[in-house]
């Protein structure tokens, strides 16, 4: 192989290995990380603890809740419903699907269904994950959630979220991070 030749590929592999790189660098949330942000204990897992109702809204907050926690698991789109008077419905319906159900004045206006696994007291919900690496343009969004159940039967949740964009013209921005919940439940 000729100088010329090898200056020629190492010419286009640049961008690509550059782009390689960068993705290698971003961290990606797994369940073993967000296991050791817990705040709250939680008790073995059992379907049996986890189905159940609890309330949807987050203090100081009305247009973002469980459901909305959920949702981000399935749909990097906003689903901006308000969550006053709402409440959201668990069930296991096999040891990897769990259905959640938005709940308003008891009827079912809304439903969603999350493939997982169960993990050290954990239903691990699968991640949503969108990596969009094309030349000059970078995207990467996450989610990832944990949900069990504290010593009152309460739903302990770990939501990680991440939303990173590098454009080669103007600089990237991102925001995310790790936050813990607890959602009383309120009926089974």
């Amino acid at each position: 192989m000729s100088f010329h030749s090898f200056k020629t590929i190492h010419k286009h592999t640049l961008p690509f290995g550059a782009l390689l790189l960068l993705m290698l660098i971003t961290s990606c949330y797994s369940a073993k990380k967000l296991l050791n942000k817990s705040e709250t204990p939680v008790v073995n897992f059992s379907a049996a603890k986890l189905n159940g109702i609890y309330k949807n809204q987050i203090k100081d907050f009305d247009n973002f809740g469980l459901w909305q926690l959920f949702y981000r698991s399935k749909s990097f789109i906003n689903d901006t419903i308000s969550t006053v008077n709402t409440a959201v419905k668990l069930n296991m319906l096999t040891a990897k699907q769990l259905e959640v159900q938005l709940l308003s004045n008891g009827k079912i206006i809304r439903t969603a269904m999350l493939k997982g696994h169960i993990k050290n007291g954990y239903f691990s919900v699968n991640k949503k994950l969108v990596y969009l690496p094309i030349p000059f343009l970078y995207k990467h969004q996450e989610s990832k959630i944990l949900v069990g159940n504290d010593n009152s039967g309460n739903l302990v949740v770990i939501h990680a979220f991440k939303d990173e964009d590098w454009q080669i013209i103007m600089a990237g921005g991102g925001g995310g991070g790790i936050s813990n919940y607890t959602f009383e439940r309120i009926g089974n």
